[in-house]
């Protein structure tokens, strides 16, 4: 064979061998479980335990409002044919109602996790008014398992390759929420509403008194007048970042509460950018933070003064900073 047949002959056979190679790339991205949740915070746990080897999809755009945002036609197509929809569930949004009623009437084709199957896994969800609360779950340790190993065993069902990673990764995430079960043992808390709550009771303190049955609402006169009349009687009222966004007197009946020389602690649920686990962690901090401190208008002892509202909020920065130390350590952990 002549010598520019054996080089066309060579220069051919490299053109298809990295058309193969770049033909397999585009295979093995495009076959990625297409993971779509319904809320922010779903999406940041899908994240976690999916990796690079999921396609993880917010349906909900950045800004919106998760309660009442409704996809366009073409949106809603791509969610109903993910591979599977991770949702709260008890008609929390518009949203899940719409894919709900899609899913009694077989539209969805992929695996439909929510609150059914979080409690298959060790979810226990709280009662407003003699009704099971769908908000901020997530924020308890033992519901962010709950959502991840279940994602988990789910993901292995679409991607049994990688379903070791899975699992690892459900399980480390698990294990670290866990730890923080029981990091306010022994704190009698008021909280502001229900995500509250569930991060409170979570992580296992014991909550006196809840002021709103979600972030958004305004507590009654009744129930504020509760609080200051109890307030000898806890250790903290609890208010996160969430309900600060969504409630107009969150702040002010926060500076209220201070003034009177109750403690706040403002934790960081919700906040944007924030996983739930990093959340957890931070809030945490925060609340011992506050507590151990002592009452934001205590006066009398050494070396202590008067704590304003500003030092809660620079509390929950270094809480903030301090779950990032974390975090950046857990995922060198788990990811090598």
């Amino acid at each position: 064979m002549p010598k520019r047949k054996v080089v066309y002959a060579i220069t051919i056979a490299l053109l298809l061998a990295i058309m193969n190679i770049n033909m397999t790339i585009v295979n093995a991205q495009s076959t990625k479980p297409v993971v779509v949740s319904t809320l922010p915070m779903l999406n940041y746990i899908a994240e976690l335990v999916g990796g690079n080897y999921v396609k993880a999809i917010s349906a909900v755009p950045q800004g919106a409002n998760p309660e009442t945002y409704e996809p366009s036609p073409q949106d809603l197509k791509t969610i109903i044919n993910a591979d599977i929809i991770l949702a709260s569930g008890l008609h929390h949004t518009r949203l899940e109602e719409i894919l709900e009623r899609y899913y009694s009437q077989g539209k969805i084709k992929g695996i439909y996790l929510d609150v059914n199957t979080y409690k298959l896994y060790g979810l226990k969800l709280i009662e407003v008014s003699g009704k099971p609360s769908p908000h901020g779950f997530w924020w308890d340790p033992k519901g962010l398992a709950a959502v991840a190993l279940a994602l988990a065993n789910a993901l292995a069902e679409k991607d049994p390759a990688h379903a070791n990673y899975y699992k690892i990764r459900a399980e480390e995430i698990a294990q670290e929420a866990l730890k923080y079960s029981n990091s306010l043992s022994g704190l009698r808390v008021a909280v502001y509403s229900p995500p509250d709550m569930y991060f409170a009771r979570g992580c296992g303190a014991d909550v006196v008194l809840l002021l709103t049955p979600n972030p958004s609402s305004t507590p009654t006169p009744n129930k504020v007048k509760e609080l200051f009349a109890s307030k000898s009687s806890i250790d903290v009222l609890i208010v996160s970042s969430i309900d600060i966004k969504l409630s107009k007197a969150a702040l002010g009946l926060v500076e209220k509460f201070e003034k009177s020389g109750g403690k706040v602690a403002i934790v960081p649920l919700g906040a944007p950018g924030w996983d739930p686990l990093s959340s957890i962690i931070a809030g945490v901090w925060t609340v011992l933070n506050v507590v151990n401190k002592g009452s934001p208008q205590m006066t009398g002892q050494a070396g202590s003064g008067s704590l304003s509202y500003g030092d809660v909020v620079l509390s929950l920065v270094v809480g903030i900073a301090l779950g990032v130390g974390v975090m950046v350590a857990w995922a060198r952990k788990v990811c090598g």
